[in-house]
């Protein structure tokens, strides 16, 4: 027998001597012991807690004559260890559920979020598992982990039956009138009401589950995520009725999905689209044949394909006029050359700002997003067939007005008000018709994580295809209630995600894929000498102190996290001042031997400083639409004009007659960095594209830079299908960084 066995033993031996005496009379144990040694011998071993073994071995003290007699040694017997502080938790059958209790602790409470399948009773105040031998198995672990107390059914539900414990009736689950019927739209699944069988369904199905009150089913929608994971949710519990239809039809839904795959990173279609004064090329007929087919869906061609060509000629192709575009103010314009260059004998109007012009009848309307609020009732009445969204992205905030209001454009209605006049998202007042083609234009849809999707979804009416808001950020957001409300910031499953997307509605090419003729982008670090060093030390040296002292509070400040974005920003710039004179020698050398040079930065002071020194043209957001068309067309057409300075916000701009850019400054996610790049790196392109980042040695710049090529491989995870890594806010890894640096410092002084 094990030393571990020995106080098991020990105590069968005592209880099995126990005659009920209330005195220490050597049989058995006395009054004070009895009834806590014979229930602990009376159950497996397995299942004691550390405080339970830890108690007995105290008690057992007092016996050690009477187990010497039986050949005990009481002192050989280990000595068990004291209890962990997770005292006070349990695990228990209860009806359908294995409940999970314990007094709070933070760190517990994580620890159970990882459990599949767990669930919050916020009103009995308990964690909840369902009722079945895989998740008591996992409870029985987790209770073990945290000697947590254990029900004995436990045990015989691993081994796939449960035992009844005082004479209680076992527990069964037993479901009746269990049927699943094939109808026109949806799959209807129909059993008498169970608590656990509901809940099992919503967890397995991942589309967009709906009750229907009227014919008391609860319908499945027909694609073929959701019908393969319906017949294994009848298999599992027995389920009856068109399951062979079922099927068959899960079956061709499978091939038209890997077909629809397939279409979304095809690089050509057999597809001819009239009309046009533009000649597609032929990955572009490829993306406007899977905008056909599916009419609201993401044109998520790399920066450089030519999306807006693809995106006007899907709404030629299906002649759905009149067109709305919303785009940023600063390429209105260049959206109307490009649409009056290929959308032959249609009429066009640009809304908003000094630039508008055209007739409000026109066949194609373009407007930026600040004007919507404004001609949002207009825009709403005026009948528009189609709805093209440049930069999608710029979406991605749920609550902005502009979301809000583009929203309701596409949708044909207005938000509804409580009796308070409050604004209600869920009540709404249908005034206008849905517009039924939809399509939204970006070369990163995701900027930084999976949860800026589900706002741009909902604008397309897909986010009931990936199981409704809910289940989107559960699946791949990583969502848990914090103490600071919902968190969504995190990631997961995101190759799963990429392929549903372009299996529901997104096209996406990579230009390595499609333009192998185009050179290559080589992206090379230029490390520089600051001149400004003892100023700088002192700032980052006080910004860190204040960070630390401020530690936790910008968590659950919003006011706070806006003064850190402000000190790290402000640090950045002093940075980015004291590589102005390597920046300048280097920008020199470069004009010297020839070729165009694009300078970009953040601030307005590195641009403002930039263009005096170089007495060349900028474009930010201060310049007008009208003098910024004309710096980029000298820039593109007059050989004299060699450098350019723009800010790394600046997009739908093209400056392919430059092969060189050069980052002064770096922006807070790699999509940033990447559309900066692609003004350069796109079609017309015909040599390498050379992208030169500056980076200030023993600056915050090492940082940055580091951490953006850290969230690019979570971003082509979700967009491009590739292997993830862990993720969090680049802004929240920053200042961990620069804390634990200071902390560090701190150590060795």
């Amino acid at each position: 027998m094990k030393d571990t066995d020995l106080l098991y033993q020990a105590v069968q031996y005592l209880s099995g001597q126990c005659d009920g005496a209330r005195t220490l009379d050597g049989a058995g144990w006395n009054r004070w012991d009895s009834a806590f040694g014979k229930m602990l011998a009376g159950r497996s071993f397995e299942i004691w807690t550390a405080k339970q073994k830890r108690a007995v071995w105290k008690a057992m003290g007092k016996y050690r004559a009477q187990l010497l007699a039986a050949g005990i040694n009481y002192n050989a017997i280990p000595v068990p260890p004291e209890p962990s502080r997770s005292g006070g938790g349990a695990v228990r059958l209860r009806g359908v559920d294995i409940v999970i209790t314990f007094p709070y602790r933070a760190d517990l409470v994580l620890d159970v979020r990882t459990l599949p399948h767990r669930r919050w009773n916020a009103g009995d105040k308990v964690w909840t598992l369902p009722a079945d031998p895989g998740h008591a198995a996992i409870a029985l672990d987790f209770a073990r982990k945290h000697d947590f107390d254990i029900d004995d059914n436990l045990i015989g539900m691993t081994n796939g039956h449960v035992e009844p414990v005082d004479n209680s009736d076992p527990i069964s689950v037993t479901f009746k009138d269990k049927t699943i019927e094939l109808k026109e739209d949806f799959a209807a699944v129909r059993f008498a009401y169970n608590e656990y069988l509901k809940d099992e369904l919503k967890r397995s199905i991942p589309g967009q589950l709906r009750w229907h009150k009227a014919s008391m089913a609860w319908q499945v929608p027909l694609d073929p995520d959701s019908l393969e994971a319906l017949l294994n949710f009848a298999d599992q519990y027995g389920f009856e009725g068109d399951l062979i239809r079922i099927r068959e039809l899960s079956e061709k839904l499978v091939g038209l999905k890997m077909e629809a795959i397939e279409a979304s990173q095809a690089a050509k279609a057999d597809i001819e689209v009239q009309g046009l004064g533009w000649e597609l090329m032929p990955f572009q007929k490829a993306g406007v044949k899977y905008a056909m087919d599916r009419q609201r869906c993401f044109i998520a061609d790399e920066q450089g394909l030519g999306k807006t060509i693809e995106g006007l000629a899907t709404i030629h192709a299906l002649n759905a006029y009149p067109c709305l575009v919303i785009c940023m103010a600063s390429v209105k314009l260049n959206w109307f050359r490009e649409a009056r260059k290929g959308l032959l004998g249609k009429t066009f109007c640009v809304l908003g700002g000094k630039e508008a012009f055209g007739r409000i009848t026109a066949d194609v309307v373009i407007i930026n997003f600040d004007q919507l609020k404004k001609y949002q009732e207009f825009l709403i009445h005026r009948g528009f067939q189609s709805l093209i969204i440049d930069e999608s992205q710029n979406l991605k905030g749920a609550k902005t007005i502009r979301t809000e209001t583009t929203e309701q454009i596409a949708f044909g209605c207005l938000y509804g008000r409580t009796e308070r006049g409050r604004i209600n998202r869920r009540i709404k007042d249908q005034v206008g018709k849905p517009i039924p083609v939809r399509l939204c234009l970006s070369g990163t849809p995701l900027m930084n994580r999976p949860d800026e999707l589900p706002p741009q979804l909902r604008i397309l009416d897909r986010l009931d295809d990936f199981g409704g808001w809910y289940k989107f950020t559960n699946r791949y957001c990583g969502r848990f209630q914090s103490n600071y409300g919902i968190d969504t910031s995190g990631h997961g499953n995101l190759l799963e995600l990429n392929t549903k997307l372009r299996s529901i509605c997104m096209v996406r090419r990579l230009k390595s894929e499609v333009l192998k003729e185009l050179p290559p982008k080589v992206r090379t670090i230029v490390p520089v000498e600051i001149t400004n060093r003892a100023e700088y030390d002192r700032a980052e040296t006080n910004l860190i102190k204040w960070l630390r002292e401020t530690k936790g509070e910008a968590k659950a400040d919003a006011g706070r996290r806006a003064e850190q974005l402000v000190r790290i920003e402000a640090l950045k710039q002093l940075a980015a001042q004291g590589k102005m004179k390597a920046v300048t020698e280097w920008t020199e050398a470069f004009l010297e031997g020839g070729g165009k040079l694009v300078m970009a930065a953040w601030h307005h002071e590195v641009l403002d400083d930039i263009s005096r020194q170089f007495r060349c043209d900028k474009i930010d957001g201060r310049v007008s639409i009208i003098n910024r068309q004309a710096a980029i067309d000298a820039f593109q057409d007059n050989d004299h004009v060699r450098l350019i300075a723009i800010q790394l916000k600046v997009i739908g701009i093209t400056l392919t007659a430059a092969s060189n850019i050069g980052c002064v400054e770096l922006g807070w996610n790699p999509p940033t960095m990447d559309q900066i790049e692609d003004r350069c790196h796109r079609i017309g392109q015909t040599d390498s594209v050379n992208a030169y980042w500056f980076i200030g040695q023993g600056t915050i710049d090492e940082d940055i830079a580091e951490l953006i090529e850290e969230k690019r491989k979570v971003i082509d995870a979700a967009m491009d299908g590739k292997e993830p890594t862990e993720d969090t806010s680049i802004m929240n890894q920053l200042v961990d960084r620069l804390s634990n640096r200071q902390e560090t410092q701190l150590v060795l002084d």
